[in-house]
This record gives C-alpha cells, sequence and structure tokens, in this order.
C-alpha cells in the first residue's frame, strides 16, 4: 500500500499561512485507499497527518481504529511531532489500548476499539497516524470526508478506489460544486484529490458542515454484508434483498401468543384502538435490549425468541410488534 518514502518535515513554520488562518488544525496529508479484492474481501490503508494549532484542534486528531469479527487491523501506529517537526513520541500496534466499542445499553457486540488517548503537553503538534484493515464485509465502503468541518484546512487529501476485479460499483459525489476535487480514473479504479483548502470559519445559524462539504460515498453492486451476500443497483432491489435475506421467516410467532392477542382484540373494531392494545401488549411484555454481533446490527431477533425471552433491540421490538 501506499506510504511516503521518508518522513517529511513537518514543522508547523511550512505551512503556507493562508492555511493557518481561521484554522484549529491542518490536514497535512491525508492518504485513504479502498482495495476491492474480491466481493468478499476489502484492504483499507490510511496515513493521516495533521497538526493541531490549538486544544481545539485535539478533535481532529483522533488516534484509533475499530475492528469485529469480519474486520481484522493489520497494521497500527502514530507518532507525535513537535512544532519544529522533532519526533517526540512513537506507538506501535503493541501500545494502543483495546476495548469494547459499545455503550451502556448494549449487552453484547464484537465491535471494539483500539486507540491512543494522548494528552499533548504544547500546541502546537503534528500526529502521524497510519493504519491498515482488511474484511470480508464490503457492504459499506468508506465514506470519504475531505473537510472534516470547520476551522480546519486542508493542505492535501486524497482518496483511492482500486478495483482489480472490476466489480461493477456506483458513487454520489455530494457537494463537489464549489471545491477543487480533481478526479482521475485509473486502470481499475478512481482517484480524489484535494489540496490547498482554506479553513471554513463558523458564523450564526449556520448549516451542519455535512450539508455544505464535499463527501464521496461507493458501494458495490454486488456485496457481502457480515458472511450475507447481496446485490441491488435501486431501492426496490435493496428491500427485495432485506426482505428475502434478514426478514423472511423472522416473523413466525407461538400459537399461545396469537391466541391471546385475539382475545386482546375480540372485541374492538376501531384499527387505531387494536393498534395500541399491541403496542401496550409489546410495551408491558418486553424491555430494550441490543446485541450486535455480525449481521445482527442489521437482522432483527426472530419474534418467537423475543416473545420467550422478553427482550430485544429496536429492529427487533418492531419485528416483534409487526408479527
Amino acid at each position: 500500500m501506499s506510504s511516503l518514502s521518508q518522513e517529511n518535515n513537518y514543522a508547523v513554520t511550512l505551512i503556507p499561512e493562508a492555511l493557518l488562518r481561521d484554522a484549529n488544525a491542518v490536514v497535512r496529508n491525508h492518504i485513504k485507499e479502498v482495495s476491492i479484492i474480491a466481493v468478499d474481501k476489502m484492504l483499507v490503508y490510511e496515513k493521516k497527518v495533521v497538526t493541531v494549532l490549538n486544544k481545539s484542534g485535539n478533535i481532529d486528531a483522533f488516534i484509533g481504529e475499530s475492528y469485529d469479527d469480519y474486520k481484522k487491523i493489520t497494521k497500527l501506529s502514530a507518532k507525535i511531532y513537535d512544532a519544529m517537526g522533532n519526533q517526540i513520541k512513537k506507538y506501535k500496534s503493541r501500545n494502543f489500548e483495546d476495548e469494547s466499542a459499545v455503550d451502556g445499553e448494549t449487552l453484547y457486540s464484537d465491535s471494539r476499539l483500539k486507540y491512543i488517548d494522548y494528552t499533548p503537553v504544547s500546541y502546537p503538534y503534528t500526529l502521524v497516524f497510519e493504519s491498515e484493515y482488511k474484511t470480508s464485509s464490503t457492504g459499506f465502503i468508506p465514506v470519504w470526508f475531505p473537510i472534516n468541518g470547520y476551522y480546519i484546512s486542508v493542505e492535501k487529501a486524497s482518496y483511492s478506489l482500486i478495483n482489480p476485479e472490476r466489480i461493477p460499483w456506483r458513487s454520489k459525489e455530494i457537494n463537489f460544486e464549489n471545491f477543487a476535487i480533481e478526479k482521475e480514473k485509473l486502470g481499475t479504479g478512481i482517484q480524489y484529490t484535494l489540496q490547498n483548502e482554506k479553513a471554513l470559519k463558523y458564523e450564526d445559524s449556520s448549516v451542519s458542515y455535512r450539508k455544505i462539504l464535499p463527501i464521496l460515498m461507493a458501494t458495490l453492486n454486488t456485496f457481502n454484508l457480515k458472511g450475507v451476500h447481496g446485490s441491488f443497483t435501486n431501492w426496490s432491489e435493496f428491500g427485495k434483498w432485506m426482505y428475502e435475506k434478514l426478514l423472511d421467516g423472522r416473523n413466525v410467532l407461538d400459537a399461545s401468543t396469537h391466541l391471546k392477542i385475539k382475545k386482546l382484540v375480540k372485541e374492538v373494531e376501531d384499527p387505531m384502538e387494536k393498534a395500541k392494545l399491541i403496542y401496550e401488549f409489546v410495551q408491558n411484555r418486553t424491555r430494550y435490549i441490543s446485541v450486535q454481533v455480525g449481521i445482527g446490527g442489521w437482522e432483527p431477533i426472530a419474534a418467537n425468541i423475543v416473545d420467550d425471552v422478553g427482550y430485544g433491540d429496536c429492529k427487533g421490538l418492531t419485528n416483534y410488534t409487526k408479527a
């Protein structure tokens, strides 16, 4: 994968004056390469060099990478440089903390995070973060945000999608029209590059930066999502895939539960009143608990299991209510 042949000079004095204006952080160089090896194999390499000018810029210097049972980190390192470009910290993969990447509402998940909790001793400083991971799940190709918010300028950011097997794919460019993004077709893919973009200053009543800054989204026509293969090119095909692969057969309930519900609404004619009674039945019988493992983030728990254990996540409880 791409890497710099030798260390650049990360002295802050080399940053163009225009990029320092209104900036809390400056992206010196951000490389993201996505290689589609097969329908069920993707390799993602990323190298980010960002100079943090003040405390407010720390949010743009996050050091971490998530992983799960379908995503394996193969490269992870970080280096910190002072204002003069001298290296002051170096972290190898074994130095990264490793913890669960879920909140208190999730009972269990295979999502984890490796990270460094770096506390700066002075400003400005420069972070060089490098990571690479491989995954069998190609349902979500990494999105490109060349500018990740207000008060951050970009010296250079690039995104490459390499597709040696020429698997059909499509993309959507959002908010590109006001930015000088270069687009170059590669032999088996495409590359986007943005350079020397000044920081955008937040003003009162400004909209979310996601509504005005560029975003690139890409997806494969044929993919693998957490072990489940799929294919679609429009919303109708996507809905059909979801029903046939993730929902079909998961709305079965025991006969005893059917009898309870029929008895509950037996004397009720108004559909709204029926819906209210069924909703209250579900509300009193179940509680929300999230279990996110593999395809579980997309596929609901079977209705009869929710009926038996008395809990489920949002889609599991919705599917149970529908059943």
